[in-house]
């Protein structure tokens, strides 16, 4: 069990301890996400909270809208409500920075 385990979950982990790499994987098809972050909602969510805390609202609010755009069925209002609470009630604005990283010095 331990060695099925480490042979199907260590090359995940390498590729999502990667910040820029696992930006990648999550923000692209949705085929190549899904074994990564499961149900394509799930990984449009993690892809967007990803953006957002490396690149900024602007890059996140792009990347929303380019998921909406692409995602089907039930999926498009699990994103579209997530959407809704993330962006247009502003809760970025202060979530981002509280998290953003602080100048020292």
């Amino acid at each position: 069990m331990a060695a099925f385990a480490l042979e199907h979950g260590e090359p995940i982990l390498a590729a999502l301890s990667d910040r820029n790499r696992a930006l990648e994987i999550l923000s692209g098809d949705e085929a190549q996400a899904t074994p990564y972050g499961g149900p394509d909602e799930v990984c449009a969510l993690k892809a967007i909270a990803l953006a957002l805390l490396l690149h900024g609202e602007p890059a996140a609010m792009e990347l929303y809208r380019s998921k909406l755009r692409r995602m089907r069925g039930d999926a498009v209002g699990a994103l579209r409500r997530a959407g809704v609470r993330l962006f247009e009630r502003g809760i970025t604005r202060g979530c981002y920075e509280l998290l953003r990283p602080r100048a020292r010095g």
